[in-house]
């Protein structure tokens, strides 16, 4: 067993516990974030038993954070709890977890138009240099799943990328891993990425998929994010550059650019605890 002190830090991504003070200025839809509460409406509508969590302060930290009190949770945890309103502008994944980690975002993030076509022209054109291709499908505000049913099988008859966003700071691509080819799409992904950095656009994901139009289409776990490296050191570069180890489960190495992390191990979202088990073990070791 080391005697050395170890650290986790778990993200319960889009589990929030209160809307932050200017929540009224973005948007799901047409619908603004005004009264977001994902833990306390979940508790509210479902019932929420989760005692080792409410006993750390999860059920006090809603409460301070919203003035919601959940039902059945104690108001005396024994943990070291709280709440922070995040600095940073936006509701982008690196703008959430940089700040977790000591860096708010010291700008503010381009996103594209909710328009048809969304993705400007010269940037478009950019896309299918890279690509080798004529031309992009979709080129909108789409979901990953939806795009994908909709355009999958024109994907396979033309090779065309499949090119969309959100309302986060983002250009996905998605390909098919057989016909397309997964090497490939993370090269382009990785040949644009800088062009769209200089932009502030925050990340460009590859989204490899396999399947066919007759059985449906499926989104592997090879998902790879490119993102804009943090302003400046982070809580994993202290970590690391005091000469300890730092994993990184799932994503947080790609939204981190790898800087400070010095391990990564990815798998859908079923492997994850068994992913975090095997990190704690080594570090035991």
């Amino acid at each position: 067993m080391t005697d050395q002190a170890r650290a986790f830090i778990i993200v319960i991504d889009s589990v929030g516990i209160g809307g932050a003070p200017d929540a009224d200025q973005y948007f799901n839809g047409d619908l603004p974030d005004t009264g977001a509460n994902t833990v306390a409406h979940i508790a509210q509508k479902h019932g929420l038993r989760i005692p080792t969590l409410d006993a750390l302060g999860l059920g006090a930290a809603v409460t301070l954070a919203s003035g919601d009190v959940l039902d059945g949770f104690t108001t005396s945890p024994t943990g070291a709890w709280g709440a922070a309103t995040e600095i940073s502008r936006g509701k982008d994944t690196p703008s959430g977890h940089w700040e977790l980690a000591g860096v708010p975002v010291p700008w503010d993030w381009h996103t594209f138009p909710k328009t048809e076509p969304t993705f400007p022209d010269e940037l478009t054109v950019m896309i299918c240099e890279a690509a080798g291709t004529g031309g992009i499908l979709a080129n909108r505000h789409d979901s990953g799943t939806a795009v994908i049913d909709a355009e999958g099988a024109r994907h396979m008859q033309t090779g065309w990328p499949i090119c969309y966003t959100s309302v986060d700071s983002v250009l996905q691509i998605a390909a098919h891993e057989e016909t397309f080819g997964r090497e490939r799409l993370l090269k382009l992904c990785a040949d644009i990425a800088p062009t769209l950095h200089a932009m502030k656009i925050g990340r460009v994901i590859a989204r490899p998929f396999i399947g066919d139009p007759e059985t449906g289409f499926e989104r592997t776990a090879y998902r790879r994010d490119f993102a804009i490296a943090p302003p400046s050191p982070t809580l994993c570069d202290y970590v690391h550059d005091a000469g300890r180890m730092v994993h990184g489960v799932g994503k947080i190495g790609d939204i981190f650019s790898m800087r400070g992390v010095d391990a990564t191990t990815k798998g859908r979202d079923a492997d994850l605890m068994g992913d975090l088990n095997r990190l704690v073990d080594t570090a035991e070791a």
